[in-house]
């Protein structure tokens, strides 16, 4: 009877479609698409399934702005692109720290997704992207480390499985890269900078807004 009294209520299909849709796309949806959703989940008997279906083949989904990822969902896709696994402990409490404890949400509401990032959290994401790269940190002997500011901004992508940068952030990178060569005098340093660079642009990429939104 609980069940019944809440999917039947009056505002229940309002508040389920307003709900949902705030998981894929940060702007509230507009009158009539809010009206065909809620059609859609009522005459499909209450899937969920159908109206999930819908948002995510609705233009808003891909022209809208951007959304903030969570931080579990940051740490998943870096690993993904990193093809590394759940290997240490240390992941709890950097996502602590990042503002998401897995299976401990603050209340019943779950977490904030508005409340995303700050200044505590952000050195956390900091923190959690150091992490995932450390095991592929190179060293300042590394061989066959190109000295080409775009290939070392190459490199860098290829480590994360060549993720879609926007042109500024790509010019951001190549611009660091080729300061940062500049500076790459003495022959020590045109032997040792290049893979000192390509950590950098790897720990910049990854705190990049392209990887830390959706």
């Amino acid at each position: 009877d609980s069940c019944r009294l809440c999917v039947h209520h009056r505002l229940h299909p309002s508040f389920f479609v307003t709900k949902l849709w705030s998981y894929f796309i940060p702007v509230p949806p507009k009158a009539g698409t809010k009206r065909s959703l809620e059609r859609l989940y009522v005459s499909s008997g209450y899937e969920v399934a159908p109206v999930v279906g819908a948002i995510l083949r609705h233009p808003a989904l891909y022209t809208g702005p951007r959304m903030v990822k969570s931080p579990a969902l940051y740490l998943a896709g870096m690993l993904r692109g990193l093809g590394r696994g759940i290997d240490t402990e240390a992941w709890t409490w950097l996502l602590q720290l990042a503002g998401q404890q897995l299976f401990y949400p603050p209340n019943v509401a779950g977490w904030d997704d508005s409340r995303w990032l700050d200044t505590a959290t952000f050195r956390a994401r900091w923190e959690i992207a150091g992490y995932a790269i450390r095991p592929r940190v190179l060293k300042e002997s590394a061989k066959h480390v190109p000295h080409r500011p775009d290939a070392l901004v190459d490199r860098a992508r290829a480590v994360f499985g060549g993720p879609t940068l926007t042109g500024q952030t790509e010019a951001t990178l190549t611009h660091f890269a080729e300061r940062a060569m500049g500076d790459a005098t003495a022959r020590w340093k045109k032997e040792q900078y290049p893979p000192l660079i390509e950590n950098a642009l790897r720990q910049l990429l990854a705190t990049a807004p392209d990887l830390q939104t959706c």
